[in-house]
């Protein structure tokens, strides 16, 4: 996207400048700040396909930015125009065809599409071949007397840019039957979630594996053109749940929440009240739960409880629901909250200082003043742990680390227990925080160039230990530090937001391309150590098929077209 912005900006003052200078009468059309280019291709498909039911977009290089769709001829031919675009991806979206939506390299699935280096130029040749797509099916059950026209099937999968964030990639949709039977087609080689809506029948939507859990639900895996049978669901009548948050005689009422967790930790569903107390929860998964409550305001008179009078989840009362259950007067008592506060020195910058539970649990969290202090409200009683660390992705120095000084590499369970009572602040919960090991290196583009400006980060072998991020500076050069006590590689490469370097590819330590071959960089008390130069030209130009599938294809240009690819950008 800044590339994109910065050739708009060349063009704009290109077209300044030669008007400056009389070079001639200059007359701009909509084609100099907007010139249009072509890709075309052949779509293949089964026998019997409409081809023209087809349609073609082209997307950002690994990026849910998708262009309008262009339709394909009855003979599956498609031509589709682009502007501004250096680096795409290539998607044959397949509507009701029965066939997988396929994207050029015939995959299914974007993270493993073929990029394509544009140019600004037409291309041709960008053929895509298509399958039939899989098949889920299975019954629904439901209560009798349920209107099964109001029910319908979803099947979705997702699509992981590669700064990590998740989107919506495929959703597919299919009735239920009279007789609870559902077939979705069309899918192609993929996980997929699958949950039922209940439109208006005032059931439960419900997540394959999970019932209302959504964050719990089982992932179904399709291999191409598979069929997969027996995915059923069991559609409840919902619970209700009524009450009134009861506050303490003499202090002030505040608006607060209610929500209600599954046995796996997961918010289901919930509600607010208002000063008054009263809430309301018509739809309430049958069986097990738990309800937590407390105060909108941050640091307020009231802790966060876990009904009726628990501080944690592991410790809140597990209330049991039958189907269609009204239970009204639930009473939640609000309670004075406990604080943990202290003062974090051996920093420059704020510092993070979060409160976990005895499951490990993430609670809340705040940062430290301007003088090093902080104080994290709102805790019901119980024992917790604290950790801090420096709150920026980008270029952290100090070490993450529990209280009292135990190094993240340690493990949650070796740091010290914190102890709060309701209406009490444990106090003097503070942390000098240390830098710990560092890894250095230089990134370089090709025959010794420096790549300024370049991500790379230390991710600990096996999950255990935080991410640390840096960027290069204007020799290539690269600092991580902070580091605790473990086993590392870096990854090159790794801005969510640079999608014209992924051609580029990814290098890990070792200067290799495949992850599973990267060196572990071993830091021990306080190393400083040096990974040496990581060269997208020793390296190798294209990336390892096996290390991701961010491979840039040479275009086809029109016969006698005198350029030549531009290289990517440092």
């Amino acid at each position: 996207m800044l590339r994109t912005a910065s050739r708009r900006f060349v063009a704009l003052i290109t077209f300044l400048l030669a008007t400056a200078l009389g070079m001639g009468t200059v007359t701009a059309t909509a084609d100099d700040w907007n010139p249009v280019y072509y890709v075309e291709g052949v779509i293949t498909a089964p026998p019997g396909t409409r081809l023209d039911q087809l349609k073609v977009q082209l997307t950002e290089a690994q990026s849910d930015m998708f262009r309008t769709a262009e339709p394909v001829s009855a003979d599956g031919r498609f031509r589709v125009p682009y502007s501004w675009l250096d680096y795409a991806n290539l998607r044959v979206v397949a509507g009701d065809t029965g066939l997988a939506n396929t994207w050029y390299g015939n995959v299914s699935r974007q993270e493993e599409a073929t990029t394509v280096a544009l140019g600004s130029r037409n291309l041709k040749g960008l053929d895509v071949t298509m399958t039939r797509g899989s098949t889920i099916s299975g019954k629904v059950s439901a209560p009798t007397g349920t209107d099964t026209a109001q029910l319908a099937v979803v099947a979705s999968s997702t699509f992981t840019a590669p700064g990590g964030m998740v989107r919506t990639a495929t959703e597919r949709t299919a009735p239920v039957a009279p007789d609870g039977g559902y077939s979705i087609t069309g899918l192609g080689a993929d996980a997929y979630t699958i949950r039922v809506t209940p439109g208006t029948t005032g059931l439960m939507e419900t997540w394959y594996g999970s019932g209302a859990d959504k964050k719990a639900a089982k992932q179904v895996q399709l291999s191409a053109e598979s069929s997969t049978a027996g995915i059923n669901f069991d559609l409840t009548k919902p619970a209700s749940l009524s009450g009134r948050a009861v506050f303490p005689q003499g202090i002030s009422p505040e608006p607060g929440f209610v929500r209600v967790y599954s046995d796996a930790g997961n918010v289901v569903t919930s509600a607010g009240f208002g000063e008054d107390g009263a809430f309301a929860l018509p739809q309430v998964p049958a069986g097990t739960s738990r309800i937590s409550f407390g105060s909108n305001t941050t640091n307020g008179a009231f802790a966060t409880m876990w009904y009726p009078q628990a501080g944690q989840f592991a410790a809140g009362e597990r209330l049991n629901l039958n189907q269609g259950e009204t239970r009204s007067g639930l009473e939640l008592l609000m309670a004075p909250a406990g604080a943990v506060s202290g003062t974090v020195t051996g920093a420059s910058s704020p510092i993070h200082a979060n409160l976990y539970d005895s499951l490990g649990r993430f609670v809340r969290g705040t940062t430290t003043d301007a003088a090093g202090n902080y104080l994290i409200g709102n805790a019901g009683p119980g024992t917790y742990k604290v950790r801090f660390s420096e709150p920026w992705q980008y270029g952290p120095s100090l070490m993450t680390q529990f209280y009292p000084g135990v190094p993240e590499s340690a493990g949650y369970a070796k740091g010290g227990d914190v102890n709060v009572a309701l209406g009490q602040t444990t106090s003097g919960i503070n942390a000098a925080m240390t830098r710990g090991g560092s890894i250095s290196g230089v990134i370089q583009e090709g025959t010794g160039k420096p790549l300024e400006s370049h991500s790379v980060r230390a991710a600990s072998s096996d999950g255990s230990l935080d991410e640390k991020q840096v960027r290069t500076d204007r020799t290539g050069r690269f600092v991580i530090g902070g580091l605790a006590d473990g086993d590392y590689i870096l990854e090159t490469n790794v801005d969510p937001y640079a999608h014209y370097l992924i051609p580029l590819g990814r290098i890990y330590s070792g200067n290799v391309r495949d992850r599973e071959q990267a060196h572990v960089i071993s830091i021990r008390n306080g190393q400083t150590l040096d990974a040496g130069t990581l060269s997208y030209d020793t390296a190798g130009l294209t990336p390892s098929t096996t290390a991701g599938k961010f491979v840039p294809v040479p275009p086809h240009p029109p016969p006698g077209y005198p350029g030549t690819l531009r290289s990517c950008p440092g």
